[in-house]
């Protein structure tokens, strides 16, 4: 029986993809985290042995990197390290959910961007020289259920339900965006595929502005609100993104399933 530890199973999309592996597979044995810190090595001692760790747990939020980024680079770099020790001990794969943001020049950069740079050189050192097999998915705009309003989507679809004038940092970012569903399905896609070590870009491969994304939530909600732009954004976070998913497609036989329409009928609905 394949043995999977979820570390991160309380995050938005870590109790998804739990429900998801279950539903989709019942010779899995799942094993949750139950929130434990992860930059404690003794919290990893106590997690019971595993063919395959799925890292979802850290700093997601490029704000909260710049309030606090001793808080970033503490919970994001030890995180990763212990999750590595786990796997060296253990024989265990490893899935490690990073950012799409590592994809991008490092002369523009956040806490959160760094952190996720640094962890993926890490992960590849880690597989050189301990023989780890380790896929990385460099995951795009991800929305969905139980996501907190930090995140652009939910914030605007707060915004419309409530009637409220809508107020963004800008309206010229272009973004790939991509349903937590998706994301999930690419993360049980790589469970059973075994590789030295690869990184994946998840996302649709289109991308849309901040305008075109409220237009759409509009439509869905059958809304006209007027739209005031800030025209400002958070320090340094990427102003334009789209995935090539040719390698997802290929070897992990994945594909997004979800417009940005569809997926965002579905997160309202």
């Amino acid at each position: 029986m394949n043995k999977i530890l979820i570390v991160g199973s309380k995050g938005y999309i870590g109790n998804i993809l739990s429900k998801k592996i279950i539903e989709k597979n019942k010779k899995i044995e799942l094993f949750l985290d139950k929130k434990k810190d992860i930059r404690k090595k003794k919290n990893w001692q106590k997690f019971p042995k595993s063919n395959c760790l799925i890292f979802l747990a850290g700093i997601s939020s490029i704000k909260k990197s710049l309030d606090d980024p001793f808080n970033c680079f503490d919970v994001n770099l030890n995180g990763i390290i212990n999750a590595l020790n786990y796997c060296k001990i253990h024989n265990s794969r490893l899935i490690f959910l990073s950012s799409a943001a590592c994809k991008f020049s490092e002369k523009k950069t956040n806490p959160y961007q760094k952190s996720k740079n640094l962890s993926e050189n890490i992960c590849q050192f880690y597989s050189s020289f301990y023989n780890i097999d380790i896929s990385i998915l460099r995951l795009f705009n991800v929305y969905g259920n139980n996501q907190t309003f930090d995140f652009l989507i939910p914030s605007l679809i707060n915004q419309v339900e409530n009637k409220k004038n809508i107020t963004v940092k800008n309206l010229e970012s272009k973004r790939d965006y991509i349903f937590v569903d998706d994301v999930c399905d690419a993360i049980i896609a790589c469970i059973n595929y075994k590789n030295k070590f690869n990184i994946f870009e998840i996302g649709t491969g289109k991308n849309y502005s901040v305008q075109q994304v409220i237009d759409i939530i509009q439509k869905i909600k059958k809304t006209n609100l007027p739209v005031k732009n800030l025209n400002s954004d958070i320090f340094n976070s990427v102003k334009f993104s789209k995935a090539n998913n040719k390698s997802a497609k290929k070897i992990l036989k994945w594909q997004p399933k979800y417009t940005l329409e569809q997926g965002l009928r579905k997160f309202i609905k």
